[in-house]
């Protein structure tokens, strides 16, 4: 046992920073995302008490990796959810989709399938009623889903969305 543990640490010594942080869900890009969806800096509580993100450690396609969200409470609930943010951190456009609830859907679940260009942290943000925000992420493992390059004009790739 000595021995393997000996030999363990020894490797992981020797590995380089960035394979050791390879499945870690920090990323350069969140800071930013957090900044620009939720300015002032709100406190953002990581548990899977309210809300999970179930998601392919690899994707087989990277253009068609599943996700699913998993509400913990019905809607009908004393503190609901009233958004849910999905946001894959190392995307050209890491907002995937805002998605705002009511009481009245019940089960607040959600279920697709997203691209993914590059190995990225998939997060999950659930706003209940009281503004208090919860965040479920993964790291997955995928490349190439979004080859196009992204447009320099924003605007015109809006008007011209879902054409």
């Amino acid at each position: 046992m000595k021995l393997k543990t000996f030999i363990l640490s020894g490797l992981l010594a020797t590995m380089p920073a960035a394979a050791l942080a390879d499945s870690s869900t920090d990323s350069a890009n969140w800071p930013l995302i957090r900044d620009s969806l939720f300015p002032g800096s709100p406190e953002i509580v990581e548990s899977d008490d309210v809300v999970t993100l179930e998601a392919p450690t690899r994707a087989l396609d990277a253009a068609l990796v599943p996700i699913a969200v998993k509400v913990k409470e019905r809607q009908d609930a004393s503190n609901p959810i009233e958004k849910i943010y999905l946001i894959i951190d190392n995307n050209p456009s890491p907002i995937v989709g805002t998605f705002d609830m009511t009481s009245n859907i019940g089960i607040a679940d959600l279920s697709t399938r997203v691209r993914i260009n590059a190995y990225s942290p998939v997060r999950v943000i659930a706003q209940t009623q009281d503004g208090k925000l919860h965040m479920n992420s993964r790291f997955v493992k995928a490349s190439g889903g979004c080859s196009a390059p992204s447009g320099a004009d924003d605007i015109l790739a809006r008007q011209r969305m879902g054409r």
